[in-house]
């Protein structure tokens, strides 16, 4: 019995990378191949956890941002109401004092010259344009193979006729004359000199909020690329990984194929 038997006992110690496996008495050191195996497939696991880890930051870090960008963009909104409604606001009360005062005041004069002048301006600029004639010009010159060109030989003989260049003048010169009697009243107005104010520093808000936009919608842009980035390397490493696993899987079945035939070798020269 003890002829056709023997004991073989295994004893397996699992250690660092110079773990040995002692069979029958001999000491047999895994190969340096195994050994480069397996410290390649811990460094590809620790960089597809890393890869994973930065993935994960990235992401989170492009949401915030994005929430970041969302937020000031309706500061944005919010400080463009805030000035459209102190411009309305400040027009409203321009239109009472410079209304309120009286047409036999020397400023209600000038005011009402100038109001009188923009009138017949206009009404000469509408006259003309109302006219067949010219309405015949222009839809010439929009059917003409050089529509720019025609368009601006068009308005240059606009300016020039002489209801409309007569009374241009004689708006320009009122005009130059009402604006600074204009200015000068209205900043004697101490409810007008706060109202400007506050359209100013609305302004000033408004372009602080659509600075902090633009910069923060560059960085938002910034790391939606980066959490892209980092999803293709972890992609990239977690693949590294599962190749790596099928490679070890396939080699331990090549392995157990190894030991079976060296098995029925051993049991057959034992026969």
């Amino acid at each position: 019995m003890r002829n056709r038997t023997r004991l073989f006992m295994v004893i397996l110690t699992a250690g660092i990378a110079g773990m040995v496996v002692l069979v029958a008495g001999i000491t047999v050191a895994i190969p340096p191949a195994q050994r480069k195996a397996d410290a390649d497939n811990a460094k590809k696991a620790a960089s597809a956890k890393k890869a994973a880890g930065a993935t994960k930051a990235a992401e989170d870090n492009a949401a915030t941002s994005k929430t970041g960008v969302a937020q000031l963009n309706a500061a944005v909104k919010s400080s463009q109401k805030e000035v459209d409604d102190a411009v309305k606001a400040l027009k409203a009360l321009e239109d009472e004092v410079i209304n309120g005062q009286s047409a036999d005041s020397d400023f209600g004069k000038v005011r009402d010259e100038f109001r009188a002048a923009e009138k017949k301006y206009q009404d000469a600029i509408n006259a003309v344009k109302e006219s067949e004639d010219y309405k015949s010009r222009l839809a010439k010159v929009r059917e003409s193979d050089d529509a720019a060109t025609a368009m601006r030989a068009l308005k240059k003989e606009f300016d020039a006729m002489p209801e409309i260049d007569d009374s241009r003048t004689a708006f320009r010169e009122i005009k130059a004359k009402y604006e600074p009697l204009r200015t000068q009243f209205l900043e004697a107005d101490s409810k007008w000199i706060d109202a400007n104010k506050d359209i100013k520093d609305k302004k000033k808000a408004l372009e602080d909020a659509k600075h902090q936009y633009t910069e923060a919608s560059v960085a938002a842009n910034k790391a939606k690329a980066d959490a892209r980035k980092a999803e293709r390397a972890a992609a990239a490493a977690a693949a590294a990984v599962a190749a790596q696993k099928r490679m070890e899987e396939y080699r331990k079945q090549m392995e157990e194929q190894q030991k079976k035939q060296q098995q029925q070798q051993m049991q057959q020269r034992r026969r």
